[in-house]
């Protein structure tokens, strides 16, 4: 603190500008902030820390660390997109589709929440109802933690033909983690098949040139796939360049 040049009165001194000697982003899923997951920060020759991720953090949330040495290194926190979920501040929005019979009907709608529950929403109605296009339904405290408390979980309700709630779901469990995982799996064993048929291929053609090449030694000749005695060979030219002796 300073005292003001007229007044007396003292203030606060701004913060001195920092050079920022290195970004690191910090990739996470939503999943992992409602956790508190572990991720570890390395830049060699800079600074090695282990981050715990906080509920309250958002994508693109920044802030700065001092290194060891006196630098700066800026956090940057990039959340993938979840499956199921889009988060606005503490509540997280989730959209379902249903085929117009089963909105008729006020089939139960069952979502499991980020903490692992498993929520079931009917239509609000003394009498049952039905679901209709655009409803929503909070469901109190099963959002993400903030520093007020915790957020909702907001159920947004779409009535569709029976086609696109096909291909809606087909998506949702294309995008999935557990069939991105099954697929990266099945990729894996793929490439190593292909592998493998390659190793025998090479393996069968250095076969045929190692028996072409002990067969011409000892005097055959490969035509038409089959091999024939012959004259040639580097024994036959050997014997060639040497004079019989009667």
């Amino acid at each position: 603190r300073a005292p003001a040049s007229g007044g007396g009165q003292d203030f606060a001194a701004p913060p001195r500008p920092h050079r920022v000697a290195a970004i690191i982003t910090v990739r996470c899923t939503l999943q992992e902030l409602f956790s508190g997951a572990c991720k570890r920060c390395n830049v060699p020759g800079l600074i090695d820390l282990t981050l715990v991720l906080r509920s309250e953090w958002q994508n693109g949330h920044a802030f700065d660390v001092m290194c060891p040495d006196g630098r700066f290194a800026r956090v940057k926190i990039a959340v993938r997109p979840h499956a199921d979920f889009a988060r606005r501040g503490g509540n997280l929005l989730c959209t379902r589709f249903l085929t117009r019979s089963a909105a008729a009907r006020g089939a139960c709608m069952r979502i499991r929440a980020i903490d692992g529950r498993i929520l079931s929403f009917r239509p609000v109605s003394k009498k049952g109802g039905s679901w209709q296009d655009g409803q929503r339904l909070a469901w109190r405290g099963a959002g993400m933690y903030t520093a007020d408390g915790r957020g909702d979980l907001i159920l947004t309700v779409r009535v569709a033909s029976w086609p696109a709630v096909l291909l809606v779901r087909a998506v949702r469990v294309c995008t999935s983690p557990s069939f991105i995982r099954a697929a990266q799996a099945l990729i894996f064993l793929a490439n190593v098949d292909s592998c493998l048929v390659a190793a025998r291929s090479c393996g069968a053609a250095l076969h045929r040139l190692w028996v072409r090449s002990v067969s011409s030694s000892r005097g055959f000749e490969w035509a038409g796939g089959k091999r024939s005695r012959s004259g040639g060979g580097l024994r036959s030219l050997f014997n060639r360049g040497r004079k019989r002796r009667w």
